[in-house]
């Protein structure tokens, strides 16, 4: 009886995340009206901050950008080290010309998340626009190392999973098929069928 609780507590997060996962997929600059519906099913404590970074960044693509500020806020009073709700609060900024205040923030999110390429690459622009140009190309530079960086990680993921993923069993049935014509091969020709 005492695993229930938690038993039920991990499904609901299981189905919690999957929500979420569907929600962010639906938040698009184009119509983010479906995802941030979805974003009101999504109560579990531990996802809060991610959910108002989610509805932030749907509130941006529908040009409501001093609500999307109050989300990205509610995201940090839930997880003050969530990166890109800082980083999207520079964004904010910057568009608003505040650019020391878009520094800062930015600033504040590499130190959580060294290789946040989004981070980086705002960082550069809005040294550019102080004029800062030997500062934003360091920046822009890192934001490219950093991108690098993750397209070699997740093509190592998809390797792997592709090794052990679900088309493991048919290659590897075709791999055993191929041993087998082999071994064959061999012993007709040991014993000089072939």
């Amino acid at each position: 009886a005492g695993l229930e609780p938690n038993a039920e507590h991990s499904s609901r997060l299981v189905g919690q995340l999957a929500g979420l996962r569907s929600a962010a997929d639906a938040i698009t600059p184009y119509a983010p009206e479906a995802g941030l519906e979805a974003l009101n099913a999504l109560t579990h404590p531990l996802l809060q901050a991610e959910v108002e970074t989610l509805r932030g960044t749907g509130l941006i693509f529908l040009n409501r950008s001093d609500e999307a500020r109050s989300a990205f806020e509610t995201a940090l009073s839930q997880d003050a080290k969530h990166h890109r709700a800082l980083t999207n609060l520079g964004n904010l900024a910057l568009e608003r010309g505040e650019t020391d205040e878009a520094i800062v923030l930015y600033r504040r999110a590499l130190e959580l998340e060294p290789d946040f390429a989004n981070a980086h690459h705002n960082l550069g622009v809005a040294y550019r626009r102080k004029g800062q140009v030997g500062r934003s190309v360091q920046s822009l530079r890192r934001a490219q190392g950093a991108s690098q960086r993750k397209l070699r990680a997740e093509a190592r993921e998809q390797l792997r999973d592709g090794v052990g993923g679900p088309n493991a069993r048919k290659y590897g049935r075709w791999l055993l098929y191929a041993l087998a014509a082999v071994v064959a091969y061999v012993l007709l020709r040991a014993q000089g069928v072939i």
